[in-house]
């Protein structure tokens, strides 16, 4: 023990070997320790000369006290940690001679506190409380956001937000919830040029932030339809996202047959089919044309063989077409007058064209007619009395083509 002086009762030093017993408490009474004592606290020793020595001074009890440290407070820097969904730790280490209490770890997001208490041989010169918090976890954006031709709208969901449910906004629009595979084509084609594709996930609950937007875009081309010369309506305008099938479609006006579509800026050919599909890639201005219908008139000789009712014979080559019926109403040699009747059963081809049409008449009863009159005025029935001499009587055919 260091500290203590021992002498004698003249004040010379004693020489001799001193006991030490120490006890809690400062009566030198009660059990004794078994050392000396380290932890704070009062205490007293109990001073011994054992006797046999010269002059002993006997005994003597003295007061000890050991004093608390003075510990510092850890750093109250109030440290941050991102939400992960398993339990985190405050991160604030107490200083030796402390342990800490309170709320020293947690897994939700919120604010913590946490306490460093002494133990029995240490003292705060404050109480040491230190505050800590956990933050909400930023969803990750999708990823991979792609649009179709049918305007159905997919994404890869966020990578650390399984739970989220997901907002998409197209162009200029407003965010509404949607789950990847939603159609969005009408707004998309709402207008043309780029459409930007914005999608957000959005936090599922507090311990979460929504994303940032995710995004994506596709192509909006416009198609222009003019109905042209002989073009009744016309159909396929409108708009459509790149790489989409688009048909054209044109009805056509009496008079007219179908001839191509062009491009309206140049009258270039676009192309003549006239219920045309095709990829889009780019923006179509085009007009459906027509052409009228025109028709080339060619005559053909031809004559009767054999007046056999129903069955007249032609000159080879000519392909006169019957439209009529001959009738003998006198049974007789050749020569005699017969009663013929014609029968006109067809006019020229109608505006969509056709298979050509024959229109036989005989020469010395019947007018003959411009393709146009036999379309406009048909004849339906002539009668009349002839010579129906075969070898001698003569017919004309006409054939009416549409060009």
């Amino acid at each position: 023990m260091t500290g203590v002086t021992v002498t004698n009762s003249d004040n010379s030093a004693y020489n001799g070997v001193v006991s030490y017993t120490y006890y809690r408490g400062t009566s030198c009474t009660g059990q004794a320790l078994s050392s000396a004592p380290t932890d704070a606290g009062s205490y007293s020793v109990k001073i011994l000369a054992p006797s046999g020595t010269t002059a002993p001074d006997g005994e003597a009890c003295a007061k000890i006290t050991i004093n608390k440290a003075s510990l510092s407070c850890p750093n109250s820097s109030s440290p941050s940690h991102v939400y992960t969904g398993s339990e985190i730790s405050s991160g604030i280490s107490c200083p030796s001679g402390s342990i800490a209490d309170g709320q020293t770890s947690g897994i939700n997001v919120g604010s913590y506190s946490q306490t460093c208490e002494p133990d029995g041989n240490h003292s705060f010169a404050t109480s040491c409380v230190a505050s800590w918090s956990i933050t909400p976890l930023t969803c990750n954006a999708p990823t991979a956001i792609s649009v179709n031709t049918n305007g159905i709208i997919t994404w890869t969901a966020s990578s650390n937000c399984p739970t989220a449910d997901y907002q998409v906004k197209v162009a200029n629009g407003s965010y509404a919830t949607a789950s990847s595979g939603v159609d969005k084509k009408s707004d998309i084609i709402a207008a043309t040029g780029t459409r930007s594709i914005s999608v957000k996930a959005i936090a599922p609950n507090s311990n979460y932030n929504d994303s940032s937007a995710g995004s994506g875009s596709t192509t909006v081309f416009a198609v222009t339809l003019t109905a042209g010369t002989g073009i009744n309506t016309v159909s396929g305008a409108g708009n459509y996202i790149t790489g989409e099938t688009v048909t054209l479609g044109a009805t056509i006006n009496s008079g007219y047959k179908w001839s191509k579509w062009t491009v309206t800026s140049d009258s270039s050919t676009f192309s003549t089919t006239q219920a045309y599909s095709g990829t889009i890639s780019g923006d179509w201005t085009l007009t459906a044309v027509g052409a009228q219908i025109t028709y080339t008139k060619k005559e053909y000789n031809c004559r009767v063989g054999n007046y056999a009712a129903g069955s007249p014979t032609y000159i080879a080559g000519t392909s006169c077409t019957v439209s009529r019926t001959l009738a003998q109403a006198n049974q007789g040699n050749y020569g005699t007058y017969q009663v013929c009747t014609h029968v006109q059963s067809r006019s020229c081809p109608n505006d969509t064209g056709g298979t050509p049409i024959a229109t036989c008449w005989m020469r010395t009863t019947y007018t003959r007619r411009s393709c146009a009159e036999w379309k406009t005025s048909p004849e339906t029935t002539e009668t009349g009395v002839v010579n129906c001499t075969p070898s001698t009587t003569a017919y004309k055919q006409i054939t009416c083509t549409p060009e």
